[in-house]
């Protein structure tokens, strides 16, 4: 889970980690990733799919299923910036992307993710729309301990997933 990350990069547990924007830290360097803007996930016969262009409150018309933690509390804190008439109450939170996107299938709600889980969304054989109005973007960062430089190896594959994250396509606002 995302919230492990920090504290096992921290602990000097693994060598480097991966995730989003948390509460900056001392001891750890932070870098960019990517930045990517939210999508709604749904079923194919949910009336959103006949929408080209999903909006926040269109999305939050609908049981919304969320991870729980600081995931959801950061974007219900960047929704009511926003949205001050709409507000994100989940009707359900999970633990995992992929308990979100089952319980989509069966028919239980909406779910919001980022776009780097499209091929989830297929194998789900589940729809997706960018969320406009406002667009709301997450980061994700590669963490390291400041006092520890990489191994070779970590270091390669650090560079390789930089590399890999730059040839992607996902949705570009």
């Amino acid at each position: 889970m995302v919230e492990h990350v920090l504290p096992k990069v921290h602990s000097g547990e693994v060598d480097f980690g991966v995730g989003p924007e948390r509460e900056p830290s001392t001891d750890i360097e932070a870098q960019t990733l990517f930045e990517i803007p939210f999508v709604v996930v749904f079923r194919s016969d949910h009336p959103l799919n006949e929408k080209k262009r999903v909006t926040w409150d269109d999305a939050l018309r609908y049981p919304v299923i969320a991870l729980k933690g600081e995931f959801t509390h950061r974007l219900r804190a960047d929704l009511h910036e926003s949205l001050h008439d709409e507000a994100l109450n989940p009707a359900n939170e999970v633990g995992f992307m992929t308990t979100a996107f089952a319980m989509v299938s069966a028919g239980l709600g909406v779910t919001t993710c980022l776009p780097y889980a499209s091929s989830l969304i297929r194998l789900h054989k589940l729809e997706s729309r960018p969320l406009v109005d406002p667009v709301v973007r997450r980061k994700f960062f590669v963490f390291t301990r400041r006092d520890r430089p990489l191994s070779p190896a970590a270091q390669r594959f650090s560079e390789y997933l930089l590399d890999y994250v730059n040839r992607q396509e996902w949705f570009v606002q």
